[in-house]
């Protein structure tokens, strides 16, 4: 559905900053409390009413009521429309990643936002596509069409799209092989194959991968509340054997959540280097000599699972993780029902 859409910022390939679209400026103020946008005049959707600072508001407002988890929601203090096209976000208090995240939402009319159950299937919007339903099936293909009354047409070059729904791997790259789509995001097992094909294969900076523990009130696993389990399955886990095998060089192994170019990053540490003598030091004292069970939902990154199970389980965390549907991972997120789990890129 992406492709029906109008975003209020883009992001320049190179850098990752955020370039102007529906937004043409912004700026803080000097607390770096209050965001202020000017929306581009004289865009509209579908529907024909105007994609004005009333309908960004209500856009904005929107992911902040479905706690959106790539939105900072609960540091919105509000949001208002100054006039017809300036709006201004008020937070609690600075936030180095939230204009990244408002540039990255999708603008749909007030119609839509007034009944829901468009959105899933025909969301009034102002984006570059509008939906074939004719050649779309459900939940497998969706088949698009240029928008005739789009306001920046050679930004797009395709008049029609279709994008399939292939979550494996393998029938990823087999479709490009095969000539059934001209483009599929892969892992790096697949790079070699696909290069020795003839293709060509772009590689992207992501972002951290990482073993998350949400329960650290320990309310569905109580050993994640005691501090020293939560360090000792940090040193239980050799980031630079995966970097090399899983990643076959290309990951940078880093007991940090945050890349380098974020202000949040510390240089120089390094608090939890391998060390699995020390991690089941840990677990003694912290009274789990004999381990621990645990069983976390996952969505990503499967090829991680076995390797990070075993170095678990070498220290008596016996985790074990099953497959969920990727799509479901940011509402059980949002909802609490991820005790510990991986997160990152799918």
């Amino acid at each position: 559905m992406h492709a029906v859409y109008d975003y209020l910022m883009h992001q320049d390939n190179e850098t990752s900053e955020p370039t102007p679209w529906i937004a043409t400026d912004w700026a803080y103020d000097e607390s770096r409390t209050v965001l202020s946008l000017t929306i581009r005049e004289g865009v509209t959707f579908t529907d024909g009413t105007p994609l004005d600072a009333e309908a960004v508001v209500a856009n904005l407002e929107h992911r902040v009521a479905a706690k959106d988890a790539y939105f900072n929601w609960s540091n919105v203090e509000g949001i208002t429309a100054t006039d017809d096209a300036t709006v201004e976000i008020r937070l609690h208090e600075p936030d180095y990643g939230f204009l990244v995240a408002v540039g990255q939402t999708p603008l749909a009319a007030l119609a839509s936002l007034a009944d829901l159950s468009t959105m899933a299937t025909a969301p009034i919007t102002s984006g570059p596509y509008l939906i074939d339903e004719a050649n779309s099936i459900p939940d497998s293909e969706w088949a698009y069409v240029r928008n005739p009354d789009y306001w920046n047409q050679e930004a797009y070059p395709f008049d029609e799209l279709l994008i399939k729904r292939l979550p494996d791997v393998t029938a990823r790259v087999n479709a490009v092989l095969s000539g059934q789509v001209d483009f599929a995001p892969i892992d790096l097992q697949s790079k070699e194959t696909l290069e020795a094909d003839g293709f060509t294969v772009k590689t992207v900076n992501s972002t951290a991968f990482a073993l998350f523990a949400a329960d650290r009130a320990g309310e569905e696993i109580p050993a994640l509340a005691d501090v020293r389990v939560r360090q000792a399955m940090s040193y239980a886990i050799d980031r630079e054997t995966i970097a090399e095998t899983i990643e076959l060089g290309y990951g940078n192994p880093t007991d940090q959540i945050f890349l380098e170019d974020s202000p949040y990053y510390l240089e120089g540490r390094n608090d939890y280097s391998y060390d699995p003598d020390r991690a089941r030091q840990l677990m003694a004292e912290a009274g789990y000599a004999d381990g621990l069970d645990i069983v976390s939902p996952s969505f990503t990154r499967p090829a991680y699972w076995p390797i990070i199970e075993q170095y678990l389980a070498d220290i008596g965390v016996r985790i074990r993780f099953e497959q969920n549907e990727p799509n479901a991972m940011f509402g059980a997120m949002a909802a609490g029902e991820l005790p510990i789990h991986l997160f990152g890129d799918l």
